[in-house]
């Protein structure tokens, strides 16, 4: 019996009745499909006499007595239960790792029919092998084997041995249907334990696992002949000390045994270069890269309109960051995942902005960075970005972040959690490695992504925070933590006390303890909404500019009225002092026009400590072009009053977007009125 018949059974005996169309759904199977697999399980049913399947009307009943149906799958059942998707990966591994595999030990090995392991060869075959041109062939010497381009073959098997890791269950369980050899493994983990003090690296748990696994397989295909080719790897630029190979080699050697181990041992150390890190202690700096950096960080701030202040640290996270992505992409190495791409709307007034700056990094690396890459520089940039809007205050409360998921994730996490707790410190970021080996004992407190063994008060939380996460969580720790008794820095206390006084002088109080309790209650909902909302205060483009801020003049004299004239409704409403328009024209130089973004369009603007009260736009279109600088010249001057250094950036961002299109410019100069141009950009952040 296969474990899909097992499967079906236990479903049976967890719930006696189901329709044809449950059952489908739940095995993914057609209506034939369905019969033909209650026909077999029927069949071996039948002949252990114990009942069947039976249909009646249209529910499917399980007959027979369950006591004894459930002893015989006791001893039947495997440990392990591999869905159709598992199976194709395991498949691939077994025959990646091991030579003379048939399709009876291959069926045994997965507890399935030689039936099923047909089926599955065909499909892993038609999924992954023949768009990479690899062969999945069978001799009679030789077993199973894959033929192929090796660089290939390793990229999936990689791929597969991912899978493997974020498997439910035992890792060791699944390792021992793969057929790892475990002294080899922990051989190997001994020596790249070793290699992170000597490199002056330090690996997630998650990536330390991936590094095993890896360098595991690559020792047994090289093992089994299967090498690759000499100039595979291409040339590359070098970011690290020239004896970081010559480490790696002194450490790896003993499993590659053969004259041409060298290229095996490079293939390892890019899986090393292209993980990502938890720190990098080494001194070696690419110096032509770091100073791309800092230009990639001047662009950003100048598209913006944005001055990040912590520079040298925030080029030393990019830095970080991109070390192993650009070995990733080099070489075409799958990530382990995305993590952000299902969040990335909480960022996307930063992303275009990253994809605007990215180039000059680019065209140093002769690489393309892709989607996934670039989230991540955009949550470094938005955590240093976060972590600048909070004026640092005196605080008693200490925690510390545990984070599993490296330098941007927790960087952006800390960020995110100092925001929301002004009352506590939050000291460092750590991964649970480094927590259990530092003791953290002046932490009160611990936020972590993962479970944690100590005795200090513990708030598990997601690696990304939505509006519902930050609600709850702080509703949890003000509840958990005597914020009055302990640390003394309660907000409303004074308020519940000065409203009991006057409840006191009006009526008469019942239950004293219970209505301070319920004022506390309703104060602590406000502020956890207020606090929320604070930071999601990014307005949008239509926003910051309604009808009032908008205006068409026929023509003006010179740049420094345009720009006057486009700000007079910040000015006139509140949103800048007079002195922040002269200090926008103060800016305006000819020979340097910053301002201009697109063919027509200019945002002038000056700095939050030149006289902003709100963050604000306005707008003014000229009939008649003024010159802006030699052979610029400029029909539409939007003025531009950032509040701080975040909540005009997703306004900005459109605004970017929109000027890049053919059609915006022609919309602008087609509308007559100022009524013309507001509904524009309604109907364009609608869309």
């Amino acid at each position: 019996m296969d474990v899909t018949a097992i499967q079906l059974l236990e479903l049976f005996l967890s719930k006696d009745s189901h329709t044809s169309l449950s059952l489908e759904k739940k095995f993914n199977w057609t209506k034939g499909q369905l019969d033909y697999r209650i026909k077999k399980v029927n069949q071996e049913l039948t002949e252990l006499k114990l009942g069947k399947i039976k249909k009646t009307g249209t529910f499917f009943l399980l007959t027979g007595e369950a006591k004894a149906i459930k002893s015989y799958l006791t001893k039947v059942s495997p440990s392990i239960h591999l869905s159709d998707r598992e199976r194709e990966c395991y498949l691939y591994l077994i025959i990646l790792l091991h030579q003379g595999e048939t399709l009876q030990t291959l069926a045994e090995k997965l507890f399935v029919s030689k039936n099923t392991i047909l089926s599955d060869k065909r499909k892993l075959n038609e999924k992954y092998l023949k768009p990479l041109a690899i062969e999945l062939r069978f001799s009679r010497k030789r077993g199973f084997y894959l033929a192929g381009n090796e660089m290939e073959i390793r990229r999936l098997g990689i791929k597969f041995i991912r899978e493997v890791e974020k498997s439910e269950g035992s890792l060791e369980h699944y390792l021992a249907i793969i057929g790892i050899q475990t002294h080899t493994l922990l051989a190997i983990k001994d020596r790249i334990h070793s290699l992170e003090h000597e490199l002056g690296l330090e690996f997630t748990e998650f990536k330390l696992v991936d590094l095993y696994l890896t360098s595991y397989m690559c020792s047994v295909r090289f093992g089994q002949g299967n090498e690759l080719s000499a100039g595979v790897l291409g040339n590359y630029v070098q970011m690290v000390e020239k004896d970081f190979y010559s480490k790696i080699c002194q450490a790896l050697k003993p499993f590659f045994k053969g004259p041409n181990y060298l290229i095996e041992i490079h293939f390892i150390s890019i899986q090393l270069l292209s993980t990502n890190l938890i720190k990098i202690r080494s001194n070696y700096k690419d110096q032509e890269l770091m100073q791309r950096i800092q230009s990639f960080i001047n662009s950003f701030e100048i598209l913006g309109i944005t001055d990040i202040k912590n520079k040298e640290q925030l080029e030393e996270a990019i830095y970080q960051h991109i070390i192993p992505a650009y070995y990733r992409i080099k070489f075409g190495l799958p990530d382990n995942e995305l993590l952000f791409l299902d969040n990335v709307e909480n960022y996307d007034f930063i992303h275009p902005l990253v994809h605007q700056s990215i180039g000059i990094i680019e065209d140093y690396l002769k690489i393309i960075f892709p989607e996934g890459e670039l989230i991540y520089l955009s949550v470094i940039l938005l955590s240093f970005i976060n972590e600048e809007l909070e004026k640092q205050k005196r605080r008693k409360i200490q925690a510390v972040v545990v984070c599993q998921h490296g330098v941007s994730v927790s960087k952006l996490l800390l960020g995110e959690l100092k925001q929301l707790f002004t009352t506590i410190e939050f000291t460092q970021n750590l991964s649970l490695r480094e927590f259990y080996e530092e003791e953290s004992t002046a932490a009160d407190v611990v936020f972590s992504t993962v479970p944690v063994n100590t005795k200090k008060e513990v708030f598990l939380i997601p690696h990304f925070l939505t509006d519902e996460d930050k609600m709850h969580l702080i509703s949890d720790v003000r509840k958990r933590i005597d914020f009055d008794g302990t640390f003394g820095l309660s907000k409303n206390r004074d308020l519940v006390q000065n409203l009991l006084s006057i409840i006191r002088k009006n009526t008469k109080i019942i239950n004293e303890e219970q209505l301070t309790q319920e004022i506390q209650d309703y104060l602590l909902a406000a502020e956890i909404n207020e606090g929320v909302s604070l930071q999601n205060q990014n307005p949008k483009l239509a926003e910051l500019l309604p009808l009032s801020h908008i205006q068409i003049y026929p023509r003006v004299q010179s740049v420094e009225e345009a720009i006057r004239i486009a700000g007079k409704p910040l000015v006139n409403e509140g949103y800048v002092s007079p002195k922040y328009i002269e200090t926008v024209i103060e800016h305006y130089d000819p020979e340097y026009p910053y301002s201009v973004i697109s063919p027509d369009l200019a945002i002038p603007h000056a700095g939050p400590e030149d006289g902003v009260y709100r963050v604000g736009m306005s707008l003014l279109k000229l009939d008649q072009p003024i010159a802006f600088a030699d052979n610029i010249s400029i029909s539409l001057i939007v003025v531009i009053a950032p509040r701080d250094k975040k909540s005009h950036i997703k306004a900005v961002t459109k605004l970017y977007e929109l000027a890049k299109t053919p059609s915006f410019i022609s919309a602008m100069k087609q509308a007559n009125y100022e009524k013309d141009i507001c509904n524009y950009f309604q109907l364009e952040v609608d869309k």
